[in-house]
């Protein structure tokens, strides 16, 4: 059976859309190139900042650009849509209304998985300013047995530090700055952690430690857009 074409709406960062098309890569199940999924990549770095957008509406406002990258991908034969940034969730019903293609969304795919057991979950949500202002999470998991937990503020201020002076500046964390955060939620009584941005992302890939309470967005969404494609 033919698999779908996945169009990907990237640049946010770049560093974090390599890692998406990877795990993309590495979870389809495939023996040759023919078998994996067709996808067409928007690298669009010039979507103005969305924490900017969120935190002072004055700011530029990153949708019309992301709608305009949905037409692209429609125009390119695109069957469903990705985009592997958790802020820009904050648009996802306006860009919703715009297409009749579907818009995985990386925030189900990734509360989905907290609660795969069955069980109920105190959740920290580790993220950019503006996706916790914005607390798209915190909505979104009222659908689930999920209590969401927001960080201290030296807590995030750390993470902040991380996505923007480090993983948007090409430059490298040390894992125990990043399982500083990490400790710091567990100690407050969380069970699992999300990584709801997907810098932190590339910064858990390269520590090369994988632990089952840190739940990486862009991964789960990876799986989600291989499900969707390859059915």
């Amino acid at each position: 059976m033919a698999k779908k074409t996945l169009g990907i709406i990237g640049g946010m960062g770049p560093l974090a859309t390599v890692y998406f098309f990877n795990k993309i890569v590495e979870l389809t199940p495939a023996s040759s190139d023919q078998e994996h999924i067709p996808a067409v990549i928007i690298n669009d770095v010039l979507v103005p900042d969305r924490t900017q957008y969120i935190l002072d509406n004055t700011k530029p406002c990153p949708l019309p650009r992301l709608l305009g990258d949905i037409k692209k991908l429609e125009k390119c034969g695109a069957d469903c849509i990705a985009i592997p940034c958790n802020t820009t969730h904050y648009f996802y019903e306006e860009m919703k209304k715009e297409t009749s293609l579907p818009i995985i969304n990386i925030l189900d795919s990734t509360l989905s998985a907290v609660c795969a057991d069955g069980k109920s979950h105190k959740t920290a949500i580790l993220a950019t300013s503006g996706t916790l202002k914005s607390e798209i999470y915190t909505k979104a998991a009222k659908k689930y047995p999920i209590e969401t937990y927001v960080p201290e503020k030296a807590i995030c201020d750390k993470v902040t530090q991380m996505i923007y002076n480090q993983v948007k500046m090409g430059k490298p964390c040390e894992p125990e700055e990043f399982y500083s955060v990490i400790d710091a939620v567990l100690a407050a009584g969380c069970d699992s952690v999300v990584l709801g941005c997907t810098e932190l992302s590339v910064i858990y890939g390269d520590t090369g430690i994988r632990k089952d309470y840190i739940f990486d967005s862009t991964e789960l969404l990876a799986k989600s857009c291989v499900k969707f494609c390859c059915e």
